[in-house]
């Protein structure tokens, strides 16, 4: 009896988890008559995803400058430039057929300094402190390298060049933030404290089961 429920129960949460890859499937799909135009334009000029990597980067630069300059309203039109030309990215790589390590690694890289970025603007503006912010970028970041670590050693592949961390890690990682950053510069709504306190929160405990994890499939390897 105890049986059937758990295996009911990762049924049950195997098809939650697979509810994330359909409706981003869906969603790639549907912003295509947006994206199309502009990646066949990119491809008209001989442009690739290693230059649209440049352009992200220089679009974080703008991003930081512009917040620390409290222009904040044109601050997240750069952040909303940056998530564009990350679905850009994408879909130029795919109609490129260019979907290489070399791309994902670039990739990764450039999400990640976005990841940093957003709490280092905050802390130089004292919207937060230096101690919380300093946690908060060390846990997202080792949470995240385990969560990749966990998710890819059964695959025997190079981990750094398939960082997919799940659904969960990338809302934390790319959505919480900007979303309390637009609050900000329109609504005037500082809620920057007590959601990254809460955030660390969660972050350590998941630090602590990715670890686990991590650590429980090595064992069992070795089995």
């Amino acid at each position: 009896m105890k049986n059937s429920e758990q295996e009911r129960a990762l049924k049950t949460w195997a098809m939650i988890r697979g509810l994330a890859p359909y409706f981003a499937n869906k969603f790639i799909i549907a912003r295509r008559p947006l994206t199309s135009p502009i990646c066949s334009l990119l491809i008209r000029l001989h442009f690739n995803q290693s230059h649209v990597s440049i352009f992200r980067f220089l679009i974080i630069l703008v991003f930081g400058f512009l917040w620390i300059r409290q222009q904040f309203e044109w601050s997240i039109v750069a952040l909303a430039a940056f998530y564009f030309m990350d679905w850009i990215d994408g879909d130029l790589s795919r109609a490129l057929k260019h979907d290489n390590d070399l791309g994902k690694f670039e990739d990764v890289t450039i999400d990640n300094l976005l990841v940093v970025a957003l709490p280092l603007v905050l802390i130089q503006q004292k919207m937060i402190t230096g101690l919380l912010g300093a946690g908060y970028v060390f846990l997202i970041t080792q949470s995240w390298w385990l969560a990749v670590i966990r998710r890819n050693l059964d695959k025997k592949s190079d981990w750094l060049l398939h960082a997919y961390a799940g659904p969960l890690q990338h809302l934390l990682r790319y959505w919480i933030l900007p979303i309390l950053m637009v609050l900000y510069a329109f609504r005037g709504i500082d809620w920057f404290t007590p959601v990254v306190a809460t955030l660390c929160i969660l972050l350590g405990a998941q630090l602590v089961y990715e670890y686990y994890q991590v650590i429980k499939n090595r064992l069992h390897n070795r089995e």
